[in-house]
C-alpha cells in the first residue's frame, strides 16, 4: 500500500468521524407533568430519540423561556451515554419576502425579538435596583458610629468586640450577594448584548435588500449530547425549573348545624406566564419553595437588658389586671373563651368538581407537602388564576351558643 492509499484511507476515516461528531436530530417532546410551588415550577418533558452510532447533537424545541439553565436534569433509557446537556437560544437564518407580500403572523414573529430586548432590560433594572440597596447598606455599616470609633464604644472592649463581630458578619453577607447580583447581571445582559446584535443584523440585511426579514425567532431548546456504539432508540426524560409561576391557597368553609359538621374545600389558584402553554398535564401542587435559601443558619446570641425586661413585664400584670376587672364587672371568667359563629360565602362554586379530590394523592416531604392530581388540566401562558380543587374533607365541630343582653330600639 502507497503513501496516497493511507493518505486517501485516513481522510476518509476523519471525514466519518467529523459527520458523526456534527450530526444534530431535531427531536419532538411532549410536556407530561408540572409541579407547581408557591414560586416558580418544574416542567417534566418526555421524547422519544433514535440515533446511529457515533456522538450526535439531540435537539428539543419549545422550552420555555423563563428556564433556571441551572436546573436542567436529562435522564434517557437505551444503551447511551449522555456527554452533556445545555439549554441555548438558537438564532434561524432570516428569509425575505417582499414587504407588501409580508403575513400578519410573520409580522408578529418579528415584534418577538423586541418584546425579549423589552423583557431582559426588565431584569437587569431589577438585579441592579437589588445591587444599589446592598451598596447603601454598606455604606451605613461603613460610616456608623460604633465602626468608625466614635461613641461610648471605645470605654467597652465588649462593644467594640460585638461591633467589629457584627461588621464582618454583614459584610461578609452583603459581598456575597453581590458578587451573586453581578455575576447575574452580567450573564444576563451577554444575552441583550446578542439580542441587539441579532437586531441590529436584521435591521441592517432588510435595509441592503430592500426586503422585509423574516424573524423567526429566537428558539429556546436543549441540547443534549449523546454518543452510542451502535444504532439507539429510547425514551429521555428532562426537567428545569421555570419562573413566572405559581399557585395561592384558598379556603371555603360551609357549617352545617343540623349535621355538626364543617365542610372544608381546600382549593388552589394556579397562574403561569411562562410563553408556553400547559396542555392537558398533570398538576402536582407543592408547597416548598426552590429558590428558597436551605442553608443552615447561624444563631448569634441577644443581650436583653434587665431594666427594660422588668418594665414589659409590669406592664403585662397591668393588662392582665385590667382585664380581669372588667370581665368581673361582666360576670365572666378569663377561661371563657367565645366565638361568633357564622356561614361564610362560598369562594367559588364547585358543584362540578366535587369528586375532583379522589384523584388527589398527598405525598409528605417532612417540611413540605405535595398534592398529586391524576386529572389533566390545560394553564395557557396568560397569568390568569385557575382554581384547582385539592382536597374536600368534613370536620367534626363543637358549637358553643351564647347571648349578649343589651338595650335596643
Amino acid at each position: 500500500m502507497n503513501i496516497k492509499s493511507i493518505l486517501t484511507g485516513l481522510f476518509a476515516t476523519a471525514v466519518v468521524l467529523i459527520a458523526n461528531a456534527n450530526e444534530e436530530k431535531i427531536v419532538k417532546s411532549k410536556m407530561s407533568s408540572v409541579t407547581v410551588y408557591s414560586q416558580g415550577a418544574q416542567i417534566f418533558r418526555t421524547a422519544y430519540y433514535s440515533i446511529n452510532k457515533g456522538v450526535t447533537e439531540v435537539i428539543i424545541e419549545g422550552v420555555s423561556p423563563r428556564i433556571d439553565p441551572k436546573s436542567l436534569q436529562v435522564k434517557a433509557t437505551g444503551n447511551a451515554i449522555i456527554l452533556d446537556s445545555k439549554y441555548s437560544l438558537y438564532y434561524p437564518k432570516p428569509e425575505t419576502v417582499p414587504v407588501d407580500g409580508l403575513p400578519l403572523k410573520v409580522r408578529r414573529s418579528i415584534d418577538m425579538l423586541n418584546d425579549s430586548i423589552a423583557d431582559i432590560n426588565y431584569q437587569i433594572q431589577g438585579i441592579q435596583d437589588e445591587i444599589d440597596v446592598l451598596n447603601a447598606t454598606k455604606n451605613i455599616l461603613t460610616n456608623n458610629g460604633a465602626i468608625r470609633g466614635n461613641g461610648k464604644v471605645n470605654d467597652s472592649i465588649q462593644l467594640l468586640k460585638e461591633a467589629v463581630d457584627y461588621y464582618t458578619v454583614k459584610m461578609m453577607e452583603i459581598n456575597k450577594k453581590l458578587l451573586s447580583l453581578n455575576r447575574k447581571k452580567t450573564e444576563t445582559s451577554k444575552d441583550r448584548d446578542a439580542m441587539y446584535q441579532r437586531l441590529q443584523d436584521l435591521q441592517n440585511y432588510q435595509s441592503n435588500n430592500n426586503l422585509k426579514p423574516i424573524q423567526v425567532g429566537p428558539t429556546h431548546r436543549i441540547t443534549v449530547t449523546l454518543k452510542a456504539d451502535g444504532p439507539v432508540t429510547g425514551n429521555m426524560d428532562i426537567s428545569y425549573l421555570v419562573a413566572n409561576a405559581g399557585w395561592i391557597p384558598m379556603y371555603d368553609l360551609r357549617s352545617e348545624i343540623a349535621s355538626g359538621k364543617v365542610n372544608l374545600n381546600y382549593k388552589a389558584q394556579v397562574y403561569q406566564n411562562t410563553g408556553v402553554d400547559w396542555e392537558d398535564v398533570k398538576l402536582n401542587i407543592s408547597t416548598n419553595n426552590p429558590y428558597q435559601n436551605k442553608t443552615k443558619p447561624e444563631l448569634h446570641p441577644w443581650y436583653i437588658d434587665y431594666y427594660v425586661q422588668s418594665y414589659n413585664q409590669n406592664r403585662e400584670e397591668k393588662n392582665r389586671s385590667g382585664v380581669k376587672k372588667m370581665a368581673d364587672a361582666y360576670g365572666y371568667t378569663l377561661q371563657e373563651v367565645t366565638v361568633a359563629h357564622s356561614a361564610p360565602a362560598s369562594v367559588g362554586s364547585v358543584d362540578n368538581a366535587v369528586y375532583a379530590d379522589e384523584f388527589t394523592q398527598i405525598i409528605d416531604h417532612v417540611i413540605s407537602a405535595e398534592f398529586r392530581i391524576d386529572l389533566p388540566y390545560t394553564i395557557k401562558s396568560n397569568n390568569q388564576q385557575h382554581m384547582v380543587l385539592i382536597s374536600n374533607v368534613d370536620l367534626n365541630a363543637n358549637y358553643k351558643y351564647f347571648t349578649v343582653p343589651k338595650y335596643d330600639k
